[in-house]
């Protein structure tokens, strides 16, 4: 690239945006302006985000219960998983979706 500007094959190379055309003005009432429409989008879309999370956590739960302390045995009794549960491991179930598994194997 020569000194100016332009790139190898003669073609003019263009700038870069100057920065006070891509971002808003940082005056007050452009900064009120966002946080306005941040949380006006915010408690429109909460009532959606919490009935989401709650049927996500009863999915998790109805899971939990399905599998309470169930043995699987596969591979004609070589593999055999092994879902742990109690109270406390129900509760994580339900909030974080994890399930406690133990694997039993006989395979040699």
């Amino acid at each position: 690239m020569g000194l100016d500007g332009a790139s190898e094959g003669g073609i003019p190379m263009q700038s870069l945006p100057r920065i006070s055309e891509i971002f808003p003005a940082n005056s007050p009432r452009a900064i009120r302006l966002f946080w306005i429409r941040y949380w006006a989008w915010f408690l429109t879309l909460l009532p959606w985000m919490l009935l989401r999370q709650l049927g996500i956590s009863v999915g998790n739960a109805a899971g939990a219960l399905w599998t309470w302390n169930r043995r699987f045995h596969l591979l004609e009794g070589s593999l055999r998983p092994f879902f742990m549960n109690s109270l406390p491991a129900f509760v994580l179930t339900t909030v974080f979706g994890e399930r406690f598994t133990a694997i039993h194997s006989t395979m040699s």
